[in-house]
């Protein structure tokens, strides 16, 4: 049975998004956890089928509504985020919390594109 549910899960229980400061390692998870959100909301995460129980709660138009809402939010998101080493931020921020993909060598890089997304969200 797995411990944790996300990869971003595991480096915040690791204390790896900050090895030095728990409250940045919070902080770091935190502003991870809601541009999760952002993506499921807009329907990014993978999965094999679409399933509109887990959309329950209105009609299929506002469900609609809510989803290209959501997809508004996430490209004014990624934009806002600019590039990091001349890539855009957004990149290792889909692989690690969309894709589920470990960010292995690139801890650097997502440790800054979760900062950025704390300054964006204000957090």
């Amino acid at each position: 049975e797995k411990l944790y549910n996300s990869i971003l899960d595991n480096y915040y229980a690791r204390g790896l998004l900050d090895i030095k400061d728990k409250d940045i390692n919070s902080r770091r998870y935190w502003a991870g956890n809601r541009f999760e959100k952002i993506c499921h909301r807009a329907g990014l995460n993978t999965k094999v089928t679409a399933r509109m129980e887990e959309y329950i709660g209105g009609s299929k138009e506002e469900f609609v509504h809510r989803n290209i809402d959501a997809h508004s939010e996430f490209h004014t998101v990624i934009k806002a985020l600019g590039t990091f080493r001349h890539k855009p931020v957004w990149d290792i921020l889909w692989c690690v919390i969309v894709l589920n993909q470990p960010a292995q060598h690139r801890m650097d890089e997502l440790r800054e594109a979760l900062d950025k997304l704390i300054i964006y969200f204000d957090m």
